[in-house]
């Protein structure tokens, strides 16, 4: 049986008022969200994201594995409960866009298309379209970034862990 795993979320707060929700997940039957340009992005009203946080805590268990897990935060078994409380605390705890970028590499880039090559086949597996050459455009900035996510169009985000102080 598979469930969910949550490698990672952040959350950002942008200058239009709303949030960005940046997710890094899969499975533990796939190999997605292992990689830290597997990030998805999706942003909200502040009250569009306090309905998908209470849709997980609502009628949730909270702390409680009576029977198993419902999802795998980080490398803890958690409850769907638990994630709800921990979207609400970095939503609290949420950073500006500014903020963010000077505390970690980050980077987004738009998926304008895919160019094949000669290719006969109607069905491509993913190693196949892996070998493709995908056109990417950079995003630089917070707007590019709102704009591009509202026009629905795909994004890769990569997101580093915090910098570290060497000048301790």
């Amino acid at each position: 049986m598979g469930y969910p795993i949550i490698f990672d979320t952040q959350i950002i707060k942008l200058s239009n008022g709303k949030l960005l929700h940046l997710d890094r997940s899969g499975c533990n039957n796939d190999s997605h969200g292992r990689r830290l340009s597997e990030y998805t992005g999706k942003i909200y009203t502040y009250d569009e994201f306090q309905k998908y946080v209470d849709s997980f805590t609502e009628n949730g268990i909270k702390n409680g594995i009576l029977d198993g897990f419902d999802i795998i935060l980080g490398s803890e078994n958690a409850t769907y409960y638990d994630y709800g409380k921990q979207l609400a605390r970095k939503a609290k705890n949420a950073k500006t866009y500014e903020e963010f970028c000077a505390e970690r590499w980050f980077s987004a880039s738009s998926l304008d298309g895919v160019k094949i090559h000669e290719s006969e086949a109607e069905f491509l597996t993913p190693k196949e379209f892996e070998s493709y050459s995908r056109k990417l455009t950079g995003l630089n900035n917070e707007d590019e970034i709102i704009n591009t996510l509202e026009s629905n169009k795909h994004i890769y985000f990569y997101v580093d862990k915090k910098y570290k102080n060497i000048y301790v």
